[in-house]
């Protein structure tokens, strides 16, 4: 049962000691709540109810898109987290106080559905926002069959900025001036049986957030915690003649926290 959970996910102490304060660096405002600079790196810990992990992103480089610059973002290795594996290999750039990421999003759910997503300047986070303001979002269809029953699904994929927070604590750690940005994929899954020659369509999700990722920003700093619950409550299908090799619910809740940040 945990497989499937896992799947979903593969579809995406700064240098002072723990209980150190860290506060915002006067300096280029453009960095805001993402500091892009080649060779900056984030080390983060990514706790879940199996083990415990260690993942490293980096800004390895920049390129050019639409005649737009942007960063390249690559883990040290096969990334375990969520939002490291969502951003590693993307690419960011700031502008207005605006972070912008470009690139395709895998959420491979394996057999049973994978999607793929074309990011076009994505908002990740953003300076100004308020409370509950939509940042960006992306909608889209696709279908697979999966043992031997086509399988249809509407998505959308989006962030919304919840609040902003004068301090925030992670790992002992106090970080000032903290965004609080919801990253979510929502999603609605219809299955096609045919009976008695007569094809006729199941919802068997219906629309709910089978990703929902709470990522805190803070300013000059970039991504300090990521707790991200990956779940899905399939419909009862007990009284129809529908039977899928998947677990009717399951639900798991993972952590990255930051232990590193170094320019």
């Amino acid at each position: 049962m945990k497989k499937v959970i896992w799947l979903l996910a593969l579809i995406v102490s700064v240098t002072a000691c723990s209980k150190d304060e860290i506060n915002p660096t006067p300096g280029d405002s453009s960095v805001d709540y993402y500091p892009l600079k080649t060779g900056n790196t984030w080390k983060y810990s990514a706790v879940n109810d199996q083990a415990t992990t260690q993942d490293v992103l980096s800004v390895s480089g920049q390129t050019t898109i639409a005649g737009k610059n942007y960063f390249t973002m690559q883990a040290e290795n096969i990334p375990t987290g969520f939002y490291t594996s969502s951003v590693n290999g993307q690419s960011l750039r700031s502008e207005n106080n605006t972070i912008y990421m470009t690139g395709t999003l895998d959420f491979n759910l394996g057999e049973f559905l994978p999607i793929n997503l074309n990011l076009n300047d994505f908002i990740l986070v953003k300076s100004g926002a308020a409370n509950s303001q939509l940042l960006s979002t992306v909608s889209g269809s696709m279908s697979q069959t999966f043992e031997n029953i086509p399988l249809s699904a509407n998505y959308t994929l989006s962030t919304i900025n919840q609040n902003s927070l004068p301090s925030y604590t992670s790992q002992g750690v106090v970080y000032n001036d903290v965004k609080v940005v919801k990253f979510a994929l929502n999603m609605k899954v219809t299955a096609t049986v045919n009976l008695g020659g007569f094809p006729l369509n199941f919802t068997i999700l219906e629309s709910q957030d089978v990703i929902s990722s709470i990522q805190y920003y803070a300013r000059n700093v970039g991504m300090v915690h990521a707790e991200t619950i990956l779940s899905y409550n399939l419909q009862d299908l007990s009284n129809f003649p529908i039977e899928l090799p998947i677990p009717q619910s399951e639900t798991m809740l993972s952590n990255e926290f930051l232990i590193d940040f170094s320019e």
